[in-house]
């Protein structure tokens, strides 16, 4: 059985990175010039596979040690364009409290391998598997890490991040969130894309993501998925779901959805999921609006590493710093050579 606890998050009021804009709201601060070192090395051979971590459509990710550390090894069909991936150069350039960080990367005849931070936590998804969901005050915690993390993508890597879910928000040794997944990240400012190609998940996709008529916003598709993420948090389930897919995306282009009246929600989480599931005309413009939202006001006014220093509301407890037990699917495999393709 996974362990682990969460606890009453206290805050601590950070007033020297109080600044103000125009409007009075706080203005959120992020570094510019937090740039990690990236090594591209020519061979995993001195990495050890432990075990496997999970699957999906990208590949695999594998548990492997090197010098006395452990990672995440994710591990990729090698594409054969002759470019760096957007993945590659999304994580290359990423430098944030709450963005998994890139140690290595290697492309080897087969597969393209990014060695990455290992969150012993597990991920958002295992963790409300196991609690349902979560209160307000913890759910604003860990959706102020989200917005903090897409306010550095949008405004300082001008990067939509395109697939915003809890399996891709990792948590880390201290209950922290790390996102995580780039492989559908692209510049904001790429102008060949269009939406007659759908990219993410489907439960997750803003009703514009299903018409062919217009420029995409992703920043605001990103907004979307936040919303979804975040009704998440608060009652268990996604809030456009039913059993047939055609018909969930019928609820999302017709914002067919429900606040359920028996939780007693408060008016100012309300206010945030109703500026967030409407068309995009009309849709909160930026992360860093929603960050300003009352709902948040606990936290609008640190800074991304002020905010991770404080305790989060959820300790993995881990017992060394390969413990997987919040890896629900971790396995281990007979072929040692999955590092070597």
């Amino acid at each position: 059985m996974a362990k682990g606890r969460f606890s009453v998050v206290r805050v601590v009021e950070d007033h020297n990175s109080y600044n103000k804009h125009d409007g009075g709201a706080a203005q959120v601060k992020v570094a510019e010039d937090i740039i990690p070192s990236i090594g591209t090395i020519s061979s995993l051979s001195g990495f050890e596979y432990k075990r496997t971590l999970g699957e999906g459509g990208y590949g695999k990710v594998y548990l492997a040690s090197f010098g006395g550390k452990v990672y995440a090894i994710k591990v990729a069909p090698k594409r054969y364009s002759g470019k760096p991936t957007d993945e590659f150069l999304t994580l290359s350039k990423a430098g944030h409290p709450f963005i998994v960080r890139l140690h290595y990367h290697h492309i080897g005849q087969q597969k393209e391998y990014f060695v990455l931070d290992f969150c012993g936590g597990g991920d958002m998804r295992t963790l409300l598997n196991r609690v349902s969901f979560f209160n307000e005050s913890h759910t604003a915690f860990y959706g102020s890490e989200v917005l903090f993390a897409l306010i550095y993508l949008h405004t300082i890597l001008k990067i939509a991040y395109r697939d915003l879910k809890p399996c891709n928000i990792l948590v880390d040794s201290r209950g922290h969130i790390k996102l995580t997944d780039f492989g559908l990240s692209i510049p904001i400012c790429r102008k060949n894309i269009t939406r007659q190609k759908l990219s993410g998940t489907t439960e997750y996709m803003s009703p514009e993501s299903f018409t062919s008529e217009g420029d995409p916003n992703h920043v605001k598709d990103d907004i979307w998925a936040f919303g979804v993420f975040l009704y998440e948090l608060l009652f268990g389930e996604r809030p456009f779901d039913v059993e047939v897919k055609s018909h969930t995306i019928s609820n999302i282009m017709n914002l067919n959805y429900e606040i359920p009246e028996d939780r007693g929600l408060s008016s100012e989480s309300r206010a945030v999921l109703r500026s967030i599931f409407v068309y995009e005309n009309d849709r909160i413009e930026s992360a860093t609006q929603l960050i300003n939202l009352p709902f948040f006001a606990n936290y609008h006014n640190l800074t991304s590493e002020s905010l991770s220093s404080l305790p989060a509301p959820f300790d993995p407890m881990l017992l060394s710093d390969d413990d997987v037990t919040h890896f629900e699917y971790s396995s281990f495999e007979d072929d040692k050579r999955i590092l070597c393709q």
